[in-house]
């Protein structure tokens, strides 16, 4: 029997909700419905989390292939969340007792001093008191301690022995606040005790935390375009910058010193001939040096500083 899924709440826009709702709904039927068919040896909690997995998976793919890339599917009862949209992205459906959650994140977050709103919180077992005991890091198994992924770990770990609130949405909601503090935009959290999730392929610094019967899922993503530029990782870009303007200024030394050595002959080329007239000035090498040691000074600076700040994090 199929079961339609239930919009219930959207910024898509009023067109494609359409389609979107056939995507779940079909999606849901394949893999839930009619999936439960070949799990019944299995305990059927666990079944149907791994029915709810292969779901979120293939509405995933169905939607990158078809809408674009860079989607994020959750699914599950029993939980909360606090993450990032883009506009004209987020859409939450019902299906039986639980809700399906498709959004794109957004390319910046403006951090304000004033707290953010309240996560939102699915219906079922959200509200319920919560004993946590020490939390485990289940994916991946291992952290090392100096990378970045292991001082999130620490701070998670940290933070779920001390918070207090006991619902889904409000543990989301405030680990999503120190995340950002501490680790930068933009964090996506889950916090519940049934779910599935499937983030972008391109996510980074994914953590999935278990606490008793809590879980947590958090990840960070960012998408600054649409289109032919939406699988380029802009952090990493900027990141790497200063040195591959290093690797310009290097071949560029090459090139000039052809072009500028005394007796040289007057390029064919126009741009070769126009490079000729107005760099081969006499200081033209300690004005290049120059250059070179400014980007490369830079790029350590830059990296001593996040060294500093890392180990600052840890030490905290």
């Amino acid at each position: 029997m199929t079961i339609a899924a239930k919009l219930v709440k959207s910024d898509l826009r009023g067109k494609d909700r359409k389609r979107f709702t056939d995507a779940v709904t079909m999606m849901w039927d394949k893999h839930v419905t009619n999936g439960a068919a070949g799990n019944r040896q299995k305990s059927q909690e666990k079944s149907r989390e791994r029915r709810w997995e292969a779901f979120a998976r293939a509405l995933k793919a169905s939607l990158d292939k078809n809408l674009g890339a860079h989607w994020h599917v959750l699914c599950g009862t029993s939980l909360g969340y606090a993450c990032k949209k883009r506009n004209n992205t987020m859409g939450v459906w019902r299906l039986e007792d639980c809700m399906v959650l498709i959004w794109k994140s957004p390319g910046i977050e403006e951090i304000s001093p004033e707290a953010e709103p309240a996560a939102k919180e699915a219906e079922g077992e959200s509200g319920e008191r919560l004993k946590r005991p020490k939390p485990q890091l289940v994916q991946p198994e291992k952290v090392d301690e100096d990378s970045e992924l292991g001082r999130i770990w620490a701070m998670l770990n940290r933070e779920l022995s001390e918070i207090k609130e006991s619902e889904g949405h409000a543990v989301a909601t405030q680990l999503r606040q120190r995340l950002t503090t501490e680790f930068g935009t933009i964090w996506h959290v889950v916090a519940g005790t049934s779910f599935a999730m499937e983030a972008a392929e391109n996510a980074r610094n994914m953590l999935l935390i278990s606490t008793g019967k809590l879980r947590v899922a958090c990840f960070q993503h960012e998408q600054m375009s649409e289109g032919v530029f939406s699988g380029i990782d802009f952090a990493l870009l900027l990141e790497g910058l200063p040195y591959l303007l290093a690797a310009l200024v290097c071949f560029a030394y090459m090139g000039l010193a052809g072009l500028c050595k005394e007796g040289a002959p007057k390029p064919k080329l126009s741009l070769a001939q126009m490079a000729q007239e107005k760099m081969c000035y006499d200081d033209w090498q300690s004005d290049l040096a120059m250059v070179g040691a400014v980007i490369l000074g830079g790029a350590l600076v830059t990296k001593r500083m996040k060294g500093i700040r890392q180990r600052v994090l840890k030490s905290d």
